[in-house]
């Protein structure tokens, strides 16, 4: 059957990722963070795997006093053909805690998108300059300080949820999150041989009530957010404004 040959490359794709940087030490893990989302595999032809309803739960073991493994157990259901079938796969990620930055596969990724061990709240966030495979994330800030946004979610379990976070993003991650916890992420990961891992997660139900007891970003700043939007808007009402007088008056003037 067809449906065989792509779910075996997915599983030899991720058994690899998962077996790399292994040691032969033995090493306590514990238990991290959790998200829900989805995954999806891509290679140069844009062909799709899925893999759906994935809870993607986080563990991690301390290297030495700087450096940890985090072990991203994905589970849910690959979605090929029409079929759905259990799924589980382990990414393994090597994590500098004091910059968070990460290693995948061997390879040096810049900012661990699924936790940030250093926590980035208001006060802090403009001391912090993050990366993500070779380009500059940038933090949303208004006359130089972080603005935190409403970010609305959609938890597994159908509740919609509104956070205040802030937001670092660029062309290949977009990353929500309130201290260490990202409360959306989306981002993607080269894979090798042209191909790459997509993931798109939310925060796991289970954690939402204690972001919300410790997000403290300031009231007064996040209600300034729908004036910049305001404004935002204005200002492309009056350029499109400036166009549509602009071509009148050449029209006249032919």
């Amino acid at each position: 059957m067809r449906w065989h040959f792509p779910l075996l490359l997915l599983m030899v794709i991720f058994s690899l990722v998962s077996l790399t940087n292994l040691s032969r030490e033995s090493l306590a893990e514990s238990s991290l963070y959790e998200l829900n989302g989805v995954i999806k595999v891509v290679d140069e032809e844009k062909y799709h795997y899925y893999i759906i309803n994935a809870t993607i739960n986080l563990r991690l073991a301390v290297i030495n006093t700087t450096h940890v493994k985090v072990y991203v157990n994905i589970t849910g259901f690959l979605h090929q053909a029409g079929r759905l079938i259990r799924n589980q796969t382990i990414l393994i990620f090597v994590v500098n805690t004091k910059n968070n930055h990460a290693w995948f596969n061997g390879m040096f990724i810049g900012f661990f998108p699924l936790y940030i061990f250093p926590a980035i709240g208001y006060a802090n966030a403009s001391d912090f300059s993050f990366i993500f495979l070779g380009k500059p994330l940038s933090l949303i800030t208004c006359e130089g300080k972080p603005v935190p946004v409403h970010c609305h979610l959609m938890l597994s379990n159908g509740t919609k949820v509104s956070i205040v976070s802030l937001v670092l993003e660029n062309k290949y991650c977009k990353v929500a999150f309130v201290y260490h916890y990202p409360i959306y992420a989306a981002f993607r990961l080269p894979l090798g041989g042209g191909k790459y891992l997509y993931i798109t997660a939310c925060v796991s139900g289970k954690y939402i009530r204690h972001i919300l007891d410790i997000n403290d970003y300031p009231e007064n700043i996040v209600a300034k957010r729908p004036l910049l939007n305001i404004f935002v808007i204005l200002v492309l009402l009056v350029i499109v404004c400036s166009i549509i007088i602009w071509r009148i008056i050449r029209g006249r003037r032919i």
